[in-house]
C-alpha cells in the first residue's frame, strides 16, 4: 500500500459531521472487546491457548463491576469505581494530549495532517505485519505491535503499546463513492457500526481546506451487556490523495467540552484510518484498508485485559467490513 503523495482536492464537508475513522476504530475495537467478553464469561472449554481460560473469573468480576454506573459504590462510600480501577495493577485512566485551541494556524494544521498521513503510510508499508486471518479470498487481517515511543500525534503510548495494531484490507461489492459517503454522514453510522450510539462534532479546525479537519466526540453502547460504554475524542482529517484514494485518518485529542464522565470509560484511539480506492477494471468494487490502534480503557487496560483483546482482534474487521458493504448497497432514502 504505497501512496507517497498527499491531498490534491478538498474533502467535502460532512453531512452533520462524519465520524469515519473513529466509528470504524470503535467498531473494530469493541467487536473484539465484545467477543472477548463472550469468551471470558462463558464456561471454560479446552482450547489451544490457555490465556483466555485463565481469565474467566477476573474478567467476569470486573465486567460486572464496570456495569455499576452509580457514582458511589455502597460498600465503598468514599470511592467511585474509576478510583477503584486506578488501584489495580496496570490499570490507568488517560486523558490524552492537550490541543492548543485558538493557537493553530492553517499551516500548522495542514503540516500536522501531512505528518500523520506520512506516518500512517509508513506503518502500512512496513514489513513487520503478521497475517492472523483470511476469512475469504477478498479479505486479509494482520496485526503487529509497536514500541512505546511510537506516536501518531499524541496519546499515552506507554499504556497503549501492549495492544496490537490491526490492519485489514477487503474488496467490497460497493463503489468507492458509496463507501466514502457512509463516512461523511453521521446519520448512517448505525448502519455499519452497531456500537456507535452518540456522535458530536465539537469543533472544526482552521485549515486551507475548509471543514476537512475537526474534533469529534463519540460514545458507544454497553459491551456484551456487561462492560460500561466507552467514549473517545479524536481529531479527524479527510483527504483525497493524488491517486484518487479517499482517506480518513484520526489521532487522539482532548477538548474542554468533552471531558471524561462517570457515564463512560474513556477509551483512546491512538490511530485510526480508512483508505478507499477503486479496483482497476471493476468500477463496481472498492478496496478498503482499515488500520486501528486502540486502548479500550477500563479493565481492558491491564495485561490480562490486553491479552484477551489481542487474542480475538481479528473478529472486529470482519463484522465492520460486512456492515460497510451492506450499508453502501442500501437504496438512498
Amino acid at each position: 500500500f504505497i501512496v507517497p503523495d498527499h491531498t490534491l482536492a478538498p474533502a467535502p464537508r460532512p453531512n452533520g459531521g462524519a465520524v469515519g475513522g473513529p466509528a470504524s476504530a470503535l467498531a473494530v475495537a469493541l467487536s473484539a472487546a465484545r467477543a472477548a467478553a463472550a469468551n471470558v464469561l462463558r464456561p471454560p472449554a479446552a482450547t489451544a491457548s490457555t490465556a483466555p481460560r485463565l481469565l474467566h473469573a477476573p474478567a467476569a468480576t470486573f465486567g460486572l463491576l464496570e456495569n455499576l454506573s452509580v457514582p458511589k459504590l455502597a460498600f465503598f462510600p468514599s470511592m467511585n469505581f474509576d478510583g477503584f480501577l486506578k488501584l489495580l495493577p496496570g490499570a490507568h485512566k488517560s486523558e490524552g494530549p492537550e490541543l492548543a485551541f485558538g493557537h493553530l494556524t492553517a499551516e500548522q494544521v495542514d503540516a500536522e495532517n501531512k505528518q500523520l498521513i506520512d506516518k500512517v503510510f509508513s506503518l502500512l508499508n512496513d514489513s513487520n505485519w503478521k497475517v492472523i486471518a483470511q476469512p475469504s479470498s477478498k479479505m486479509t487481517i494482520s496485526k503487529r505491535y509497536l514500541e512505546s515511543d511510537v506516536s501518531f500525534g499524541g496519546g499515552d503510548t506507554d499504556r497503549a503499546h501492549k495492544f496490537a495494531v490491526v490492519k485489514a484490507t477487503a474488496t467490497l461489492r460497493a463503489t468507492p463513492e458509496a463507501v466514502y459517503e457512509l463516512f461523511l454522514d453521521n446519520s448512517r453510522v448505525h448502519e455499519y457500526n452497531e456500537f456507535c450510539r452518540r456522535v458530536s462534532d465539537i469543533e472544526f479546525l482552521h485549515s486551507k481546506r475548509p471543514h476537512s479537519t475537526k474534533i469529534t466526540w463519540a460514545g458507544s453502547a454497553r459491551i456484551a451487556g456487561v462492560f460500561k460504554p466507552r467514549d473517545f475524542v479524536t481529531r479527524v482529517h479527510f483527504a483525497t490523495l493524488k491517486d484518487g484514494t479517499k482517506a480518513v485518518v484520526n489521532r487522539p485529542e482532548v477538548h474542554p467540552r468533552a471531558k471524561p464522565t462517570d457515564d463512560y470509560v474513556r477509551a483512546e484511539i491512538l490511530l485510526a484510518g480508512n483508505f478507499i480506492r477503486p479496483v482497476q477494471g471493476h468500477p463496481e468494487l472498492s478496496e478498503v484498508t482499515s488500520v486501528t490502534y486502540v486502548n479500550p480503557g477500563g479493565i481492558a487496560d491491564t495485561k490480562v485485559g490486553a491479552a484477551v483483546v489481542n487474542a480475538i482482534c481479528a473478529k472486529g474487521p470482519i463484522k465492520f467490513f460486512t456492515g460497510l458493504e451492506n450499508a453502501a448497497n442500501k437504496p438512498k432514502k
